[in-house]
């Protein structure tokens, strides 16, 4: 499902909220944290699902995600993701799949932050664009 954010979304800068989108996302067993950026302005949502699908393909599996998506000012589009994606082989594998731009790509660890930092744009308007599939993975103990 596709969430779309406008500049006049109503919880424009609750960190409350934030932490709860955190909340949420923390706890499952994410493989990868991904920061994906790309080389030239324009739109990302595109990009980032044909990334989805090349490694899809590769894998023979789906993907589990949460990905957002935030724009600079000067038009430029980078994506934070949480990915879980058995069979995906290594992060080189996931890293080769993306041709937009730069990718850091690296295993999850939920110690670190990552699912803070993935929806730290979620309410205000750096935040462009939201994604999560339709399945995640069970949180621990779920």
């Amino acid at each position: 499902m596709t969430r779309s954010l406008t500049n006049s979304y109503p919880v424009a800068g609750d960190a409350r909220l934030r932490e709860e989108l955190a909340d949420w996302l923390g706890g499952r067993p994410w493989e990868y944290f991904v920061t994906l950026t790309h080389r030239y302005p324009g739109d990302g949502a595109r990009a980032i699902q044909a990334w989805a699908k090349k490694v899809e393909k590769k894998t023979g599996k789906p993907m589990q995600f949460a990905w957002f998506t935030e724009r600079s000012a000067g038009g430029f589009v980078h994506h934070h993701a949480l990915v879980h994606c058995a069979g995906a082989g290594s992060v080189r594998a996931l890293r080769q799949a993306w041709s937009s731009g730069h990718s850091a790509i690296e295993e999850y660890d939920a110690g670190r932050g990552a699912a803070h930092y993935v929806g730290k744009g979620y309410g205000t308007t750096k935040l462009d664009e939201w994604q999560v599939s339709d399945s995640l993975p069970a949180k621990f103990g779920e």
